[in-house]
């Protein structure tokens, strides 16, 4: 969605579009990061408007989905940054680093099998399991977003924060 402007940013502006993506980037961020705190917020709602879960199985749900839904915002900085890198002709990062979510998303439900006993009902999943699977699975989408950045730096972006939207 971005690339055709950013391209036209390149090429249009004197600084070769600089700051036009940092101005993106920075309401891009500010709006995902809006964004996944209201849901974090919201999720015993969110979960309500999904399903009709009770007690335990409910409170589980709600749970886990405040530790999934900061993904909102990586997958977010994920793509936009994909934008920037493929408007600088830059495609094979947004290919191969999904990879990286998968092993450690991989990694974590190894573990978690490791260390979990019968999870056969809601009651029977530790807090630690709990977190184990929520913020695993949270991180393997934060290292897949942030593996953009060392070919972000190979590109020649360095991104500034910019407030000033017009």
């Amino acid at each position: 969605v971005f690339v055709p402007e950013l391209v036209r940013a390149a090429k249009e502006h004197t600084d070769g579009g600089a700051a036009y993506t940092d101005r993106l980037l920075t309401l891009c961020l500010v709006a995902l990061t809006a964004i996944t705190a209201v849901a974090v917020l919201a999720a015993p709602w969110i979960v309500s408007a999904y399903t009709d879960y009770t007690g335990a199985q409910r409170d589980l749900t709600v749970a886990l989905g405040r530790y999934c839904l900061p993904q909102i915002l990586f997958y977010g900085v994920f793509t936009v940054l994909g934008q920037v890198l493929n408007a600088r002709d830059r495609f094979g990062a947004m290919m191969w680093t999904p990879v990286l979510n998968n092993v450690v998303v991989i990694a974590v439900f190894g573990l978690y099998l490791a260390i979990a006993d019968s999870a056969g009902s809601a009651g029977a999943v530790s807090d630690g399991q709990l977190l184990l699977l929520g913020m695993g699975s949270t991180a393997g989408i934060a290292v897949q977003a942030l593996a953009l950045l060392p070919t972000l730096r190979a590109a020649g972006f360095q991104w500034r924060p910019r407030f000033d939207w017009r």
